[in-house]
């Protein structure tokens, strides 16, 4: 291991980062691609049964996501140390390999489940076991994550749960709900070509989806006179506004009335 001491964003210093070993960074890499191919088989297996991409159209486009990943890190405070397998690098930020999987697990995979329950026409109470049930792998997740140093959130963030501030469960959990009920509600519209729009659905709405639920603490973290008080206030409207987000689309996904899924349509000779 080495510890590298680096200048945060807007002059916020994230204090001493320790990179895992090279070794470390490839087994974690490994399994998260591990999860998303296990994800892409069923995704595969429902086109061939449907006739429909989308499953792996919103993995994609969940993938493709992570290119919003520094950006949302420099206003969030949090950082990945200096990795040794570097996919790219923006904003003084290097974003490993395990980043694209590790939207994959977090957004494709759960749009596909929200959208396959819609499309089945699931009541509230079935989302509302999704919502659980992912609000329980994704803390797993995090905290596998942020206390196995693969990543940090550092300033004055309250409410952590080993290291985790709560309030990153719901700018999650959010944009992966706002992205899944845009892609079920632009189905209809999407015949055919058009259904490769879904991927790009998918990145806009979950890079919207985290700016219009983290203005509150993302701007008491960086306020010119930053506080504890300030900063919990923040982090708590930051978190219901998550779960009000949720529940609205919640109430979206689980309308009675079912949209028709695009199917591309077939070539005839």
């Amino acid at each position: 291991m080495h510890t590298l001491l680096n200048e945060g964003p807007l002059g916020t210093d994230p204090g001493p980062v320790v990179s895992n070993p090279p070794g470390v960074e490839l087994a974690f890499t490994c399994a998260c691609a591990a999860v998303v191919a296990a994800g892409l088989v069923a995704m595969l297996v429902h086109w061939r049964r449907s006739g429909s991409p989308v499953g792996v159209l919103v993995l994609l486009g969940g993938m493709l996501a992570c290119i919003q990943e520094p950006m949302v890190d420099t206003l969030g405070n949090m950082y990945i140390p200096p990795s040794h397998y570097t996919l790219f690098t923006t904003y003084g930020r290097e974003m490993p390999w395990f980043t694209p999987f590790g939207y994959g697990l977090y957004f494709g995979i759960p749009m596909f489940l929200y959208i396959r329950a819609a499309q089945r026409g699931a009541g509230r109470a079935h989302f509302q076991k999704l919502f659980a049930g992912s609000f329980a792998l994704e803390l797993v997740f995090e905290l596998i994550a942020v206390n196995g140093g693969f990543y940090t959130y550092y300033g004055d963030q309250p409410f952590r749960f080993f290291g985790l501030p709560l309030h990153w469960m719901t700018l999650n959990m959010a944009a992966a709900w706002v992205a899944g009920a845009a892609v079920y509600k632009a189905l209809p519209h999407l015949p055919g070509p058009r259904l490769a729009a879904v991927p790009l659905i998918t990145l806009c709405a979950i890079t919207c989806s985290y700016y219009a639920q983290g203005w509150p603490i993302f701007s008491a973290l960086h306020a010119a006179t930053p506080s504890p008080a300030l900063s919990a206030v923040a982090s708590l409207a930051t978190a219901a506004l998550g779960v009000g987000i949720i529940q609205v689309m919640i109430r979206i996904l689980s309308t009675s009335e079912v949209p028709a899924v695009a199917v591309p349509a077939k070539v005839v000779a």
